[in-house]
C-alpha cells in the first residue's frame, strides 16, 4: 500500500472543493439562508484563498450546483417514453449532440445553452473525463470546450442567441431546438441511421462507423438512473447532510490518492452526488485530477483522470468492490464508509 506523504488533508479540500469538516455532528446547523448553503455544499471547483468567506460568489455559484444537477436530472427522467435513459429519444439526443452541440462547441465555444436532451449527453460524456478530454482535443479553444459554472446544468434555450446558434451549428434555421424532433419527422436524426428504431435499444441497433460515437453514448445514458433514486431523497437537499457528504467526498479524493493499486473504489451514494458534481465541473474536475493525482499516480504510469468506472459494474461486483472501499476507508479515517 502506498500512502501519501507530504500532503495535509486540507491541501486536498483547498485544491477543488471547500467543506465544513470541523463541526461536531451534534451541534447545530442554521436555516439555509444563501450563506449557510455556501458554507454547507462543498466549493466543488475553487482554489480556496485565505480570505475566502461565505459570501463569495465563487462559493455561491458551487453550492448551487449540486441543486442544479439534481435538476437537470429530475427533468431528464420526466421525459416520456422512458425518460432521456433509453429508447428513441436517448439516441436522438446523443446524435443531436453530435452532429450539432460538439461542433458548435468546438468551434465557437462560448456560454450558449442547450436543450435539455443535449445538455443531459453533454453531461454524461463529461462524466467520463478520459473520453471528453479525448473527443475535445481538436477544438479550437480548449479551455471553451469545457462548461462555464453557470452553463454546466443548464438547459434551455433561454435566450434568443441560443436559438440562433443552434440554427447556425444545424445549418437548418427550421431545425428543432426543443422539443426534440419526432420520430419518423424530416428531422428526426435516427433516420439516416437506415434502422428501425421505435422498438429498440440504443445499444442492440447495426450502425455506421460515422455515427458509433453517438451510439456508444447513447449506451451510456441509463448509467446513472439508479443513483437518481438516491439523490432526489429530501434529506440530500439538506445543509448538513451535504456538508458532511463535502467533507466525506474530500477523504474519499485522498483514499483514491493513497491507494492506486485499487482501480476501483465505489463511493456511497452521497459522495456519489459529489463526485457526480464535480464530473460534470469538467475544467475544473481535470485540473484537480492533476494537481491532486499526478505526482502519486506517475510511477505507476497510471493517468491521473480519476474515472467513475464502478458504473460499469454488475450488482455483484459492486458489492464486493464497496466492501473493499469500506475497509480501506475505515481503516484510513477510523470511522465506517456507511453514508
Amino acid at each position: 500500500m502506498t500512502i501519501i506523504t507530504g500532503v495535509p488533508l486540507l491541501t486536498l479540500l483547498d485544491i477543488g472543493m471547500r467543506t465544513s469538516t470541523t463541526r461536531p455532528e451534534h451541534s447545530p446547523v442554521p436555516a439555509c439562508s444563501p450563506a449557510a448553503r455556501a458554507e454547507a455544499v462543498p466549493t466543488l471547483v475553487c482554489n480556496r484563498p485565505a480570505s475566502w468567506s461565505a459570501d463569495d460568489n465563487c462559493c455561491r455559484n458551487c453550492q448551487s450546483n449540486v441543486f442544479k444537477q439534481q435538476q437537470a436530472l429530475r427533468r431528464s427522467d420526466s421525459v416520456d417514453p422512458g425518460g432521456l435513459y433509453n429508447g428513441y429519444y436517448a439516441l436522438c439526443a446523443t446524435l443531436r449532440y453530435e452532429r450539432i452541440w460538439l461542433p458548435l462547441l468546438r468551434d465557437e465555444g462560448g456560454a450558449f445553452t442547450p436543450p435539455l436532451d443535449v445538455a443531459w449527453a453533454w453531461f454524461v460524456h463529461r462524466q467520463d473525463p478520459r473520453l471528453y478530454e479525448e473527443t475535445m482535443d481538436r477544438a479550437s479553444n480548449a479551455t471553451a470546450a469545457h462548461p462555464l459554472m453557470t452553463q454546466a446544468f443548464a438547459f434551455g434555450p433561454t435566450r434568443p442567441e441560443d436559438r440562433n446558434a443552434w440554427a447556425s451549428a444545424a445549418g437548418d434555421a427550421e431545425a428543432p431546438v426543443w422539443p426534440p424532433p419526432a420520430p419518423s419527422s424530416s428531422h428526426d436524426p435516427t433516420i439516416a441511421l437506415g434502422v428501425e428504431h421505435q422498438h429498440r435499444q440504443p445499444h442492440t441497433h447495426t450502425h455506421s462507423h460515422a455515427h458509433m460515437f453517438a451510439v456508444q453514448l447513447a449506451a451510456l445514458l441509463p448509467r446513472l438512473a439508479w443513483q437518481l433514486r438516491s439523490w432526489l431523497r429530501p434529506a440530500y437537499l439538506d445543509c448538513a447532510f451535504l456538508a458532511r457528504a463535502g467533507g466525506r467526498y474530500a477523504r474519499f479524493l485522498a483514499l483514491h490518492a493513497a491507494h492506486p493499486e485499487q482501480p476501483l473504489l465505489v463511493p456511497a451514494a452521497d459522495i456519489a452526488l459529489m463526485w457526480h458534481t464535480h464530473l460534470g465541473l469538467s475544467g475544473q474536475y481535470t485540473a484537480a485530477c492533476r494537481e491532486l493525482f499526478g505526482p502519486v499516480l506517475a510511477p505507476y504510469g497510471l493517468d491521473p483522470l480519476w474515472r467513475p468506472d464502478y458504473l460499469d459494474l454488475t450488482v455483484e461486483q459492486l458489492e464486493v468492490a464497496y466492501g473493499k472501499t469500506a475497509e480501506l476507508y475505515e481503516a484510513m479515517f477510523g470511522e465506517s464508509d456507511g453514508g
